[in-house]
């Protein structure tokens, strides 16, 4: 008995899923296209994109005040437009001595894990577009 009830509802679960007139439109990727900001032969200014402005104004906004050690919120506080000023000078090794400092501030006794884990991957990008 069970495989006559069976039979049928695959059938009708086959006929809706198939190509018809009322089956759902396919999606052609799971991944929405995204547009390049950067062409071939298309050039951007050292300081555009060093850029870090917006990402230092959060973590002084944010992510500081919630620091379990104030001390090493002060310090990175100090260190964040230091990396700002040698970024806006062009000065990559400065900005990247400050950032070794400001890390070493960023410590799991100092600072929470989700903080942490931002101000590390802000850290991270800004390492990468040091190296570049």
């Amino acid at each position: 008995m069970r495989r006559v009830i069976t039979i049928p509802a695959a059938a009708m679960v086959l006929a809706s899923c198939s190509d018809g007139p009322m089956a759902p439109e396919r999606a052609t990727s799971l991944v929405a296209p995204i547009q390049a900001s950067l062409s071939i032969g298309e050039t951007t200014s050292a300081s555009a994109a060093l850029d870090f402005s917006t990402d230092f104004a959060r973590i002084t906004a944010d992510v500081i005040p919630n620091f379990k050690d104030a001390d090493a919120g002060v310090q990175l506080k100090g260190y964040l437009p230091e990396i700002n000023a040698a970024l806006a000078a062009g000065d990559k090794a400065e900005a990247a001595r400050v950032l070794a400092l400001a890390d070493a501030v960023v410590t799991p006794e100092a600072v929470n894990d989700g903080d942490r884990g931002y101000i590390d991957m802000i850290f991270r990008d800004l390492r990468t577009a040091l190296q570049q």
